[in-house]
């Protein structure tokens, strides 16, 4: 039985409706699309971090944060994309989960500010995240990292892979990645739309309309197909995780997944959350947000001891 604290949190996010913006279509999309740069603007909370080391740095000219305990020198490192249709900056859930991993697992954390659409190409923003992972390897073997992502940043942790191999970069994967809530196909294929209009009702954050009109912002001459998750040889790719809720529209992307860990023999955890939204692990005050967080910490400690 669903929590009253999800029902609660599930009622709220119907009633403030930012899913409505997700909806839009055509020039509304592109109205929307041209107004916001100015509410992309973004401070980092440095109040939360009083009581931890924090190293500001600068990844492909967009601020880079690496956090851990102080008087600690970590000897594992997980870097964090944040989520947010690749239009948003990180919000404050983002900082609480990046709090407890910390404590949870006594790493080092990078999280970049990575550029956002419309501003630059979508291909900027891999080369961001593949530039954040080139940084950690600086200081720690690939089998000490970790790459954790929500949304669209559990979507980045594999399109810098596509991007390294599209950039014919030659660099060894990491222990594992965690994804939470990626998408497959950008746009999605019809019958990933088909469901995910089955699914919408259900949904109370993502429309299936927003994978559909973003994709005009990503997609680039240079790299063609760069917006296609994964669009790319999978072969040897390192161990990942995907969480997946029943009521969120990327469920319907499950399949595919499915479909590519055959194709290339990936060693792919699937968590499916029954009746579980968009992300749920990032709603921490509910227990199933408790519960899903609790998981993906199980699944990182099992990588980094294996």
């Amino acid at each position: 039985m669903l929590s009253l604290q999800y029902h609660y949190t599930m009622a709220v996010l119907k009633l403030i409706n930012n899913k409505r913006n997700m909806a839009k279509k055509g020039e509304a999309f592109d109205e929307m699309m041209r107004n916001l740069p100015e509410k992309q603007r973004f401070k980092f909370p440095e109040n939360k971090f009083k009581n931890y080391h924090v190293e500001k740095t600068a990844v492909h000219n967009r601020d880079c944060y690496r956090i851990k305990k102080k008087g600690k020198t970590p000897s594992k490192a997980v870097i964090y994309f944040f989520g947010g249709g690749f239009i948003a900056p990180p919000s404050g859930n983002d900082f609480k989960q990046v709090i407890k991993i910390i404590n949870h697992l006594d790493v080092e954390i990078i999280i970049p500010f990575y550029p956002l659409l419309p501003n630059v190409n979508f291909s900027k923003i891999c080369e961001a995240g593949l530039q954040t992972y080139e940084l950690a390897l600086e200081d720690y073997e690939a089998k000490y990292i970790q790459i954790i992502g929500f949304s669209a940043g559990a979507s980045l942790c594999l399109y810098i892979f596509s991007y390294m191999k599209k950039t014919n970069r030659n660099l060894p994967y990491p222990n594992h990645m965690m994804l939470c809530s990626p998408a497959a196909d950008v746009p999605p294929k019809e019958k990933e739309l088909r469901h995910m209009y089955r699914l919408n009702k259900y949904d109370r954050i993502m429309h299936p309309a927003f994978m559909v009109e973003l994709t005009r912002y990503m997609n680039e001459e240079e790299f063609k197909g760069l917006s296609t998750t994964i669009n790319f040889d999978m072969t040897g790719l390192c161990p990942f995780t995907i969480m997946l809720g029943t009521r969120e529209i990327f469920y319907a992307y499950l399949e595919r997944f499915i479909d590519v860990e055959k194709q290339y023999n990936l060693n792919i955890n699937y968590i499916i959350g029954e009746k579980m939204c968009h992300c749920w692990p990032l709603f921490g005050n509910t227990k199933e947000g408790k519960q899903g967080f609790n998981q993906m910490i199980k699944e990182m400690q099992y990588h980094f001891k294996s």
